[in-house]
């Protein structure tokens, strides 16, 4: 009978997950500005640890390509600025299923505005017009001024 104690306990050590190791990230967004993280997941999906999450925007986990690819996005409330930490908790499976988490910390700065210079040609004693917005734009994307 020892043998089939033993035998036992190895099979439930083989088929319990095992706490593995964790890994920060740091990720650079802007006000009203999401951001994501791509990683994968398997046998099961990510979520965010209940005892730390994100308090100043969400979290949500979008499924991609294979059963295991997903796309981490973290959205900042409307408005807000400064640092925000969490934690995602994810499964790698090497033989057997293992936990791994992600610590993130996202910074949201102010969005910033990028003014490039402008350039005209023209000939003496024409005028020439020059958007002078045209090509700046701020950190989110959109023209200035619009």
């Amino acid at each position: 009978m020892p043998g089939l104690v033993g035998l036992c306990l190895l099979l439930l050590a083989l088929a319990t997950p095992t706490l593995s190791w964790g890994q920060a990230v740091e990720l650079l967004t802007y006000r009203d500005n999401p951001v994501t993280y791509e990683f994968t997941s398997t046998p099961n999906g990510p979520f965010v640890a209940s005892s730390n999450p994100p308090e100043l925007g969400t979290v949500t986990f979008e499924r991609v390509g294979s059963s295991r690819d997903y796309i981490m996005t973290y959205t900042p409330n409307p408005g807000v600025t400064g640092v925000d930490d969490f934690r995602m908790v994810h499964w790698v499976f090497n033989g057997a299923p293992r936990v791994n988490y992600v610590d993130f910390t996202v910074t949201i700065n102010e969005n910033l505005l990028i003014a490039n210079p402008d350039y005209a040609s023209t000939v003496a004693g024409q005028l020439v017009a020059v958007d002078a917005l045209a090509n700046d734009i701020s950190s989110n994307g959109i023209k200035l001024l619009e």
